[in-house]
């Protein structure tokens, strides 16, 4: 609970909150936002109500990759995987 109450400080000068750390960051979206807010950068190329699965992974990846170009290491870590691990 500390954690989502952290995120969702973070993210309410975006107007998103999050209730289930599992199911509401599972589309890209809750977790682009939070690293725009913190990194006070933009990531232009994103779906912001992704619906099919692909555009869920292309957030993910997109997330990964602003993870990298922002420096941190996340090795092993693939979309695809976060994708499969959040859902079961």
């Amino acid at each position: 609970q500390i954690v989502i109450s952290w995120i969702n400080s973070q993210l309410a000068c975006r107007g998103i909150s999050i209730r289930n750390l599992t199911t509401d960051i599972q589309d890209g979206v809750a977790l682009i936002k939070l690293l725009e807010v913190l990194s006070e950068k933009k990531l232009e190329k994103y779906h912001s109500i992704p619906k099919m699965m692909m555009q869920k992974l292309g957030n993910l990846g997109h997330f990964l990759s602003f993870l990298r170009l922002l420096g941190i290491r996340i090795d092993g870590v693939s979309a695809e995987g976060t994708t499969f691990a959040i859902i079961d």
